[in-house]
């Protein structure tokens, strides 16, 4: 897995450009001078109920996460990643995020944002190089601008969150608290690399990046993905992007199936688009759309061969400067090739699943503090979801009150 949809602020060393349509996560203070510091920060609480109460036969967690490093992340809910524990209050993330602009002193822009808890160690989930070495640090990037003819470049060069998708780490970002089975099944969540972006036209931004691929600081094969980001505004009420990331692709993106160090590879392609349309002032819609293929032969596993698709709508009513209703509804699919796994849940045959959100959100403390009451409803033709009696069901029910404080 996200400012007010998609709008993100890139630091361009003595300059901010707004560029609309990138994860909002890659937006730091707006307005700082020549070598300032900003600092920003996050804490988010949650508690949930499950009406399945799910448990796995033995009395355990239904839901345990594996992770290359091999610890084991204990949740409750099936693909509810960021809110998966079960009638536990739970403390999810922590963030500071630290940036400076380019000064004399020092030439270059810094950005770091810095994370602990549940979230962080979720979102570093698939790291080839261990969940635990890098689930503090979600962005460490360095930035420069310079003029190439007429144009102004930027360039990062780091570990950054991905500019893929609509929804982020951080929940007040987003409409909804709970993510999108596409932002955890559908895209990448960071890269570690180089990227450039540049205006084409007053209307297009155009974002390119080089890095080691998905999910992954430490390679897991001597690799590179490639990326390209097309953002489009021709008005200011609309935003579209169009995304494309291609590579061969390992541990980060597919997980402790896929080892390192010669385990294989699989060749991975993405297209991801993305709409906002404010249509009033106080009513906003959206879209979302992520595609992918996969194939490729992981050693003592098997052929990883097949697509994905995932098809999410949003809408925002914006009733009072404090409060706000946003709902969300979505289709995912994970289609298996035959004689193969299907790529995001390494599942024979067809998985498709179903998700509608609704969310009440109220804004107290001066805008500091967002609490949340969200009821969800997921469904899927497989039996993935859990129960109190550790068997699998088609469909749960979840009711999550949230607290964040942004200062």
């Amino acid at each position: 897995m996200i400012r007010r949809f998609w709008r993100v602020t890139i630091l361009l060393g003595l300059s901010v450009v707004t560029v609309p349509g990138v994860r909002a996560q890659e937006q730091p203070a707006e307005g700082p001078k020549e070598g300032e510091v900003v600092i920003t920060g996050l804490l988010d609480f949650y508690f949930g109920w499950n009406a399945r109460a799910p448990r796995a036969a033995n009395g355990g967690p239904y839901f345990p996460v594996g992770t290359p490093s091999g610890e084991t992340l204990s949740g409750d809910n099936f693909g509810l990643f960021f809110n998966y524990k079960d009638r536990k209050p739970t403390f999810t993330l922590g963030e500071v995020d630290i940036t400076r602009t380019a000064g004399k002193g020092f030439p270059l822009g810094v950005r770091a944002t810095l994370t602990f808890g549940e979230s962080a160690r979720l979102f570093h989930a698939t790291e080839p190089g261990g969940t635990s070495s890098w689930q503090t640090l979600h962005n460490l990037y360095l930035t420069r601008s310079f003029k190439a003819g007429q144009k102004e470049i930027v360039v990062d060069f780091g570990k950054f969150a991905s500019p893929f998708g609509v929804e982020v780490l951080e929940s007040p970002a987003n409409d909804n608290y709970s993510r999108a089975f596409t932002f955890w099944y559908g895209v990448p969540f960071y890269h570690l690399g180089l990227r450039a972006t540049t205006q084409l036209h007053r209307n297009v931004t155009l974002q390119a990046g080089l890095v080691n691929g998905w999910n992954n600081v430490a390679d897991d094969n001597d690799a590179k993905t490639l990326y390209t980001q097309f953002v489009i505004k021709p008005n200011p009420r609309y935003t579209q992007t169009i995304s494309w990331i291609g590579g061969l692709e390992g541990t980060g993106a597919y997980g402790p199936i896929a080892p390192t160090n010669g385990g294989g590879g699989v060749t991975t392609n993405l297209l991801d688009l993305t709409s906002s349309y404010q249509i009033t002032p106080n009513l906003k819609l959206g879209g979302w759309v992520a595609y992918g293929s996969a194939d490729g032969h992981i050693q003592g596993v098997g052929r990883i061969t097949g697509n994905w698709l995932g098809l999410v709508g949003y809408v925002r009513y914006q009733a009072t400067p404090e409060v706000a209703v946003a709902a969300r509804v979505e289709q995912f699919e994970d289609f298996a090739r035959t004689g193969g796994f299907g790529p995001r849940f390494q599942l024979p045959g067809y998985l498709k699943m179903r998700e509608y959100t609704l969310t009440l959100e109220y804004v107290w403390l001066k805008g500091q503090a967002v609490t949340r009451l969200e009821y969800r409803h997921d469904q899927s033709n497989q039996a993935v979801f859990g129960t109190a009696s550790g068997a699998g069901t088609f469909d749960q029910d979840t009711l999550y009150l949230s607290q964040a404080f942004r200062f």
